[in-house]
């Protein structure tokens, strides 16, 4: 389902709050923009982009000495070239659910189906293995963690997998991946970067909260590298997106705390839905979370559009094992987080249907 374009009327509306959408929102995001030097800027601008991407490579080259990066404008840019020009005529794999641009830029996808534990954040490797064994894939897409449901396998797992089928073209979509907390246990960036039978993907748009400065990198083999790169835009993104990044990456403190603060708020909010009897939450690792209603007899993503929060409705969404179900973007924002809060606080007690008081501290 695009669910970029399916609420665009509603996020106008002020009366809204969006959390449909999974890019943070952050305050801080705001004090470290504050600091651009606008001679900088006109310098980086007065230049072709060319020497900004070596630059922001040796950036990225510091902690994978050994790491092959291809940039594009956005993930969305790179899962569009990775599908029309690496994957072509070429049996791939998607792991449901998934970003809805993996499968619709494929020809023929072949969906696998993993189950799930709600009230378990780690997916089983197992089930994937077997998959995989069956379907005799040239290339399987796997988002870890996943961008619906929250939930991931671990890396060391995954890397197992990725060695047994040396044949079998792996791409990993980390877009989601930032706001873990134990992200080192679930990235493979830092674990399987080497690996020619893997690409890595990341994106600064979801956790750093900038979507619109396009701007994402792939972890691949030299060989994929240069049919990536012969058969992209000459400059995928602006020598301005690569000033912003490399703003961002000066200030890791910031970003520890953000992701401290998402996981802080969505343990807060968890705890709230678990004191429920009318909803029931989908344990995540991410700074998104599945929310199911209990009961058919009311739409959640109505109700809770009736509170002014806007929620991504799942109903139609591929791989999901229940109806009436939303997911919702927990970000490390005050404000942001406060208002989702206390509306989801209020909307309980009157599915409850009375007045209890939830005894969750803030």
């Amino acid at each position: 389902m695009n669910y970029m374009n399916a609420y665009e009327d509603l996020r106008n509306v002020p009366a809204y709050y969006d959390y449909s959408l999974s890019f943070n929102r952050d305050e801080s995001i705001l004090e470290i923009l504050k600091n651009i030097q606008m001679h900088e800027v006109v310098e980086m601008l007065n230049r072709y982009p060319q020497q900004s991407y070596f630059e922001f490579k040796e950036l990225l080259g510091l902690s994978h000495p050994k790491m092959t990066v291809v940039l594009g404008s956005g993930s969305e840019d790179l899962i569009w070239r990775i599908n029309n020009f690496i994957l072509r005529n070429k049996k791939v794999g998607v792991i449901l659910p998934t970003f809805y641009r993996i499968y619709q830029t494929l020809q023929e996808p072949c969906f696998i189906n993993i189950p799930y534990d709600i009230d378990n954040e780690v997916l089983d490797i197992c089930s994937l293995r077997k998959a995989i064994d069956e379907g005799k894939y040239e290339a399987v897409w796997i988002t870890n963690p996943n961008p619906i449901t929250g939930k991931g396998f671990y890396a060391s797992e995954l890397l197992n997998v990725i060695e047994a089928n040396k044949d079998t073209l792996f791409i990993v979509d980390e877009a989601s991946v930032d706001s873990v907390m134990d992200i080192d246990r679930f990235s493979m960036l830092n674990s399987g970067y080497y690996l020619k039978n893997l690409v890595v993907i990341k994106t600064f748009s979801k956790f750093y909260g900038l979507p619109g400065m396009r701007l994402g990198y792939v972890a691949i083999s030299d060989e994929l590298a240069d049919c990536l790169e012969n058969w992209g835009q000459v400059f995928p993104v602006s020598s301005f997106s690569i000033y912003m990044a490399k703003k961002i990456l000066e200030h890791k403190k910031i970003f520890m705390d953000i992701r401290k603060k998402i996981n802080q708020n969505r343990d807060l909010m968890t705890s709230l839905l678990n004191s429920s009897s009318t909803v029931v939450p989908y344990k995540s690792l991410t700074n998104t979370l599945v929310i199911g209603g209990r009961s058919t007899q009311y739409n959640l993503w109505q109700i809770l559009k009736g509170k002014g929060i806007l929620s991504f409705s799942l109903d139609e969404e591929k791989g999901m094992l229940f109806s009436n179900c939303v997911r919702i973007t927990i970000h490390s924002g005050k404000e942001s987080f406060d208002y989702l809060y206390n509306g989801i606080k209020e909307l309980l007690c009157e599915l409850e249907g009375n007045n209890r008081v939830y005894s969750v501290n803030m």
